[in-house]
């Protein structure tokens, strides 16, 4: 009985550590589906039925309902790794996700002593248990992988919709679907008429981004100044005046290194001639800089373009006033502040 209380309690183990593990995997996912639902109802699931099979288990060593129910506790778990980032923990995770179910057939046939009797339920069992694991890998095998020109075809009526949006926000400060990631019927655009003519100019110019922003820049829109009059001064989003807006966090550094004439130094660059000397040159966001940080540098923990913060707050004027850093620029030997 000791044995069996100490195997029990390692199980019981293995299955906490197992379930804190999958719920690590799946918060630092990029998949983006379901995350929410999986983070709260996958730990109850799976510890609930690994909790009362270890209870059932012990209660009833002879009989295998208890062993079972923590089985479909575990494979509960083993199949949310499929929210895993790693190709491999993806693969395992789509392979054994549907197991759980084949267990609950067994346990439910096997009821109420655990064991099967008669040829049909363990004829039933089997074939559960085969088409759990032959249905996804089959799936994995043979399906057709899609073309991934696909999207940008004349024919998709999401795509250069999606694109123009994006760059006139960039422009614009503001989507003419706002917010910019939001294109669903019920959030319409603002100028219909003017998004469709955009969309068309990408399609019509076979999807090239450089005719799109000269057809921006160029438009009498882009040209406007930002100075409001009595006819326009309340406008927020027709466009009627170009829209001030503070600088990005990349461009704003460089600009008060420009200004203060000290380079910009980031760490885990190369130090030749050719290492990039700009933030706006950065490859990724995993250059430390509380400069970039606080001025609403995106961490791209998700794909949603409003982790980018532009509003201004009383971090920014604190760092800009008496922060080390901009202390050191202005201080540094030979700058234009000398």
């Amino acid at each position: 009985m000791i044995g069996l209380k100490r195997a029990l309690f390692g199980i019981g183990l293995a299955g906490l550590a197992l379930g804190a593990a999958v719920i690590v995997l799946v918060a630092s996912s990029d998949h983006e589906s379901g995350k929410t639902t999986t983070l709260i109802l996958g730990p109850f699931v799976g510890w609930s039925f690994i909790g009362i099979g270890l209870f059932a288990w012990w209660r009833r060593p002879e009989n295998r309902v208890g062993a079972l129910m923590t089985a479909v506790g575990f494979a509960f778990f083993l199949g949310g790794v499929s929210d895993a980032n790693d190709s491999l923990l993806f693969g395992i995770g789509v392979l054994v996700g549907a197991v759980w179910a084949a267990v609950i057939v067994h346990m439910l046939l096997a009821f109420p002593s655990g064991r099967l009797e008669g040829r049909w339920p363990r004829a039933l069992v089997t074939a559960a248990y085969a088409l759990t694991f032959a249905i996804p890998l089959a799936i994995m095998l043979f399906r057709e992988n899609p073309d991934p020109s696909a999207h940008n075809t004349p024919d998709n009526p999401f795509f250069a919709r999606a694109v123009a949006n994006r760059y006139w926000a960039h422009f614009f400060g503001r989507g003419i679907v706002d917010p910019l990631d939001d294109m669903r019927v019920t959030n319409p655009p603002s100028n219909p008429e003017l998004l469709d003519a955009l969309a068309k100019e990408l399609v019509d110019s076979k999807f090239s981004l450089k005719h799109l922003v000269k057809v921006i820049c160029k438009s009498r829109t882009y040209q406007l100044s930002s100075a409001p009059n009595d006819f326009n001064k309340h406008d927020k989003q027709t466009y009627a005046r170009f829209y001030p807006r503070r600088m990005s966090a990349e461009v704003l550094y460089d600009a008060v290194s420009l200004v203060t004439n000290t380079p910009a130094a980031f760490g885990g660059l190369p130090a030749d001639k050719h290492a990039p000397n700009r933030a706006i040159m950065l490859p990724d966001e995993g250059f430390a800089s509380y400069f970039l940080d606080v001025f609403g540098r995106p961490q791209r923990i998700s794909a949603c373009e409003c982790e980018r913060v532009s509003e201004a707050n009383l971090a920014q004027a604190l760092h800009l006033l008496n922060s080390q850093e901009i202390q050191d620029k202005l201080a540094r030997a030979n700058g234009r502040a000398d």
